[in-house]
């Protein structure tokens, strides 16, 4: 997996697809079709690190940015 300068903002697919078409250009990823052929061999590892971000974002972290899912400085 790539290193995303803010890594706990992306919490589930969606977030991530939203990402690779805003800004993976920049991380050289230009497609979904790439990300999903890497995921499908760490999926499980994968899931963990989202439900993690979840878990935070819910119930743990003051210092996320609730509309943009960020951690604040």
């Amino acid at each position: 997996m790539i290193y995303i300068s803010h890594p706990s903002s992306i919490a589930n697919m969606r977030e991530l697809r939203r990402f690779v078409r805003l800004h993976g250009a920049e991380y050289n990823l230009p497609s979904m079709k790439i990300i999903n052929s890497v995921l499908r061999a760490h999926t499980g590892l994968i899931r963990l690190y989202f439900d993690a971000v979840y878990q935070e974002r819910r119930y743990g972290r003051q210092d996320v940015d609730k509309e943009t899912g960020e951690i604040r400085d």
